[in-house]
Formats: C-alpha cells, structure tokens, sequence
C-alpha cells in the first residue's frame, strides 16, 4: 500500500504512519460488534457478525474487504477493499464476491489512481475531489451543507489531523 500511496505529497514517515493507522482501524472491523451493529442486519435478516469486515485469501494474496451501501440504501450493497496485498486479479473478485455473496452486492469499491492499469472488471467512478491552488492574497468562503464541508487547507492541518477522516 505504502508504495500505492507513494504519489502523494507526504513525507515517507507520515505516509506510513499514516497507512498503519488506517490499517489498524480497519483490521478492528474484522471483529468489533460494535461496527457491524451500524449495519442493517435486522433488516436484511443477516446476522450482525456478518457485518465484520473480512480477510479473504485468493492465490496467496490477501484482501480486505467490508460491507457497505451507497447513500445507506439496503438496496445498494456494494463491497469495499480496504487493503490488498496486491492487485484485484479476476479470481480474487470472484472469491470475494462468494464469501460477500449474502450481501448480494454488485460492485467492489476500489481506491484508485485514475491513470492506473483498469480492473479486471467494470469501473464506475463513486467521487470526484476537486481542489486548486490559491495565492497567499485569495480569500475562499467556507462550503457546507449538510454533508460536506469545504474550506481551505493548509500544511498545519496535515499535522493536526484536521484532514484525516
């Protein structure tokens, strides 16, 4: 992951700080009741262990995966991969798909670099972020509504972890 990452503008020590937090957090959610109890297993009939995120093996390599819903609808399921230890190969899909099958999810959500070599599946892009540079004597007025917050950024929020989710 460390060498996925590597493109962004982040001294080596905090990427990888950084990527170990994630990590960890999300290998929690492979056994924390507390995370798959923010699931609709009721609703689905499905039971709340379900929910914990899941390793899954394919040809040696590992994967990552949680459930998830687009806009928290129960009729969206799509997968998450969290982390791999490598590529998405057609077999590793198919393995996750199967373990995952209950949620009759549809769609792997990968991070991803657009530029990167496409999937051995179909690609949808979920987000866009949008960002420009800003002289020192351009002022911006906050965006918000009831999802999102823009405002400008500087290097001290990288430090606070104002920018990390």
């Amino acid at each position: 992951m460390l060498q996925s990452f590597s493109f962004l503008p982040l001294p080596k020590k905090q990427l990888t700080e950084g990527l170990n937090h994630f990590l960890k957090q999300q290998l929690a959610w492979c056994d924390n009741p507390d995370f798959s109890a923010c699931f609709p297993f009721r609703e689905t009939n499905l039971p709340q262990h379900f929910f914990q995120q899941k390793i899954i093996k394919s040809d040696g390599n590992t994967y990552l995966t949680g459930p998830r819903y687009v806009n928290r609808n129960i009729h969206k399921p799509f997968i998450e991969l969290a982390a791999s230890s490598a590529p998405l190969t057609a077999k590793a899909a198919e393995q996750i798909f199967k373990t995952w099958q209950p949620l009759k999810a549809k769609a792997i959500r990968i991070l991803r670099r657009t530029h990167t070599q496409s999937s051995p599946t179909n690609c949808q892009i979920d987000q866009f972020v949008y960002v420009r540079t800003l002289s020192n004597n351009q002022t911006i007025s906050p965006v918000t509504d009831t999802d999102c917050q823009i405002t400008r950024a500087s290097s001290s929020d990288l430090k606070s972890g104002v920018c990390r989710q």
